[in-house]
């Protein structure tokens, strides 16, 4: 059987779906990726367990007008592969995959959409429910599984009559029982091995990007070390604002 994993960028399949995908690559699937290529971006990033991987230039808008070619390049490669399932993720790479793959579900072709969180929740901007709710109310005809992995986007989905089967994963958290606190001797060990004494230590962890803004933090403590001069802020993280934060720096 044949698989193809679609998402807007490839970052996110390694981030997300390897496990999955080594899984089904031991129980004899064929397994492929559709997401542009964007791991040159992301250090220490690689793809596995893909038995083809095709670069398609698919945007993260899904009103950029470039994604019609991507749409056709993916519609060529479901026409082409003849899949099982489709495993979509991202609400681009789930947009076009089961716009591509619409008339092929009348072969067997099995689609099954993964939201990580609808743009849409209680609270949320007016816009997004303008905008986002009708888009993926729609797109539930061409789905045959949809996978939520919250509450909220389960019960709004069965809530609202979307289309398909509708399943609640749990996805949201962390495993605690991995993570221990540190004496204060240990902390203190770190700390040295590190090479700070007494600091008062600022850690922002994430994907340096602009959407992730740690430029803002960088200017604040031009007015922090005014006031506390030992402060240290540390950016833990990789992405392709590195080297302008760096000149920010």
């Amino acid at each position: 059987m044949k698989i193809l994993f679609v998402a807007t960028v490839q970052s996110h399949i390694c981030q997300f779906h390897l496990p999955i995908m080594d899984m089904l690559q031991k129980n004899g699937y064929e397994v492929h990726v559709a997401a542009r290529n964007n791991l040159a971006e992301k250090n220490g990033l690689s793809m596995k367990y893909a038995d083809k991987v095709f670069d398609i230039p698919f945007e993260r808008s899904p009103f950029n007008t470039k994604n019609i070619g991507a749409y056709k390049q993916l519609k060529k490669i479901m026409k082409d592969e003849k899949y099982d399932i489709v495993h979509c993720h991202t609400p681009v790479g789930g947009i076009l995959a089961r716009l591509a793959g619409r008339k092929f579900r009348k072969d067997g072709l099995r689609m099954i959409y993964t939201a990580h969180g609808f743009h849409f929740y209680d609270g949320a901007p007016k816009k997004n429910w303008i905008i986002y709710y009708p888009i993926e109310k729609f797109m539930s005809r061409y789905t045959d599984d949809l996978i939520t992995i919250t509450e909220e986007d389960y019960k709004l989905a069965k809530d609202r009559n979307f289309k398909g089967n509708i399943h609640h994963v749990h996805g949201v958290g962390v495993n605690t029982d991995k993570f221990v606190k540190l004496s204060e001797e240990d902390r203190q060990k770190l700390r040295l091995d590190k090479g700070y004494t007494d600091e008062f230590i600022i850690l922002c962890t994430g994907e340096l990007n602009r959407n992730k803004n740690q430029a803002m933090l960088i200017k604040a403590m031009k007015e922090i070390v005014i006031k506390y001069p030992e402060a240290k802020l540390l950016l833990a993280g990789n992405g392709p604002e590195h080297d302008n934060l760096v000149k920010l720096i």
